[in-house]
């Protein structure tokens, strides 16, 4: 598969209106549209501190497999493929000028959106920014040292007396629920307020031994124009443990390939040469299968219409003027005819 790799920004697609106008000797320029595949991967970057007393862990807490020094761990979460549609510069047309013109819809790019009749919406389809989007959720440890912990003379010692302060924390904790504690809450919330913070507090100590953690979500888009197909397709993106989400050609990372199975290639009559512009043309989409995969496995895929590897045909002119004119409807995405009335 032959692969264009797209790296621009934009919003949803902006639509511009051109009216019948005599000054328009040239006619209406309008394009049709080729299809982009957009994959979107949500991978999860986790980061753990060790704890300072991790080799303490096991001994004092029977709390095993505790990570002993600091680590970065990333996850591929979720891979979606949808499409969205760019103007083929090699699909350019006229709407040539005559007695009458019809109304033309277009977007900001001059692909042809409908004709004599308001296309109802933009192309939504229009891709996100390519930059990574972060979203950030951490658990953070902050202890206090008691003066049994600050007095100590030794790592060990400090682990003993961080040890011993969790065993305290657990059983006021006990003497609660029990109803020994003295002073204890008799309306259920101010119940529920206590233990929230003796659970807290233990959750700081014993990160003491376990280590914590900042969790960071990442959703990446890679873009790509296909143009031809083949069995083994190309790398997409490529995605390491220990550095995420990196680019097709980073051989840090092992490739997730994007192939492209094509099902109905209907480029073999396009329409005449000279016939190019005596109508207004649209097209009979292909269909492919996208897949993403690794390692032979098919991690996600889905079938999807095509402009590129689709058929040229004609509405005539004179389908769109005088008294009985019609009015059209395009798919910015495929360049197929959504709807025709007259």
């Amino acid at each position: 598969m032959t692969a264009i790799c797209l790296s621009w920004t934009a919003n949803a697609q902006e639509v511009q209106k051109i009216v019948p106008n005599p000054t328009l000797a040239e006619g209406i320029v309008y394009r049709l549209p080729a299809t982009v595949v957009r994959v979107e991967v949500t991978a999860t970057c986790t980061i753990t501190h060790a704890g300072r007393y991790a080799s303490y862990a096991e001994k004092l807490l029977a709390i095993k497999d505790v990570p002993t020094e600091d680590q970065v761990v990333w996850n591929i979460d979720k891979i979606a493929l949808s499409v969205f549609g760019i103007a083929d510069t090699t699909r350019s047309f006229t709407i040539v000028p005559g007695k009458e013109q019809p109304a033309v819809w277009l977007t900001h790019d001059n692909i042809l959106l409908s004709i004599n009749r308001e296309p109802g919406y933009a192309q939504t389809d229009a891709p996100e920014p390519v930059s990574s989007e972060f979203s950030e959720t951490s658990q953070t440890a902050t202890p206090i040292m008691t003066e049994e912990m600050l007095k100590a003379g030794s790592v060990a010692r400090q682990a003993e007396a961080a040890a011993a302060q969790i065993f305290r924390i657990r059983e006021s904790r006990m003497a609660v629920l029990t109803g020994e504690a003295d002073n204890r809450p008799t309306d259920g919330q101010g119940l529920q307020l206590v233990l929230s913070q003796l659970q807290q507090q233990e959750d700081a100590y014993t990160a003491l031994f376990k280590g914590e953690s900042t969790v960071k979500t990442i959703k990446r888009i890679f873009q790509f124009q296909p143009t031809q197909a083949n069995s083994k397709g190309e790398p997409v993106f490529r995605f390491s443990k220990r550095f995420g989400l990196v680019d097709a050609d980073d051989l840090s990372g092992m490739p997730y390939y994007l192939t492209v199975d094509l099902l109905e290639d209907n480029r073999a009559t396009p329409v005449v040469e000279g016939k190019r512009e005596k109508g207004v043309v649209y097209l009979l989409p292909g269909k492919a299968r996208l897949a993403v995969c690794h390692n032979s496995k098919t991690l996600t895929e889905g079938v999807f219409q095509m402009g590129q590897f689709g058929r040229e045909i004609q509405l005539p002119n004179n389908y769109f003027v005088g008294k009985r004119a019609g009015s059209a409807t395009f798919d910015p995405i495929t360049g197929s005819i959504k709807t025709y009335e007259q």
